[in-house]
């Protein structure tokens, strides 16, 4: 079964604040060095609830006058061979 892109719900903050604080944690160590107190506040408001909240906020999408900057919407395929997570 190839993987897809969905939608998020709220059911999902929990899982998708865990992989944050795992990608913050784990992959931004030339930022945060490994200092606690950095890492901590970068983390201060990455909770479950929070992430709900982003969840369920109007989806908003980032631009300059020329062109789209960020967010995503709908269900999209992932191809057949793509990397994981």
């Amino acid at each position: 079964m190839p993987h897809q892109i969905r939608t998020a719900t709220a059911d999902d903050a929990g899982p998708a604040c865990a992989v944050l604080h795992a990608s913050i944690t784990h992959c931004c160590v030339d930022d945060h060095h490994g200092d606690p107190a950095a890492v901590d506040a970068w983390l201060c408001n990455r909770t479950p609830a929070q992430v709900r909240a982003w969840i369920l906020s109007p989806p908003t999408m980032p631009s300059r006058p020329s062109r789209a900057v960020g967010q995503a919407a709908g269900t999209t395929p992932i191809p057949p061979g793509s990397p994981t997570p």
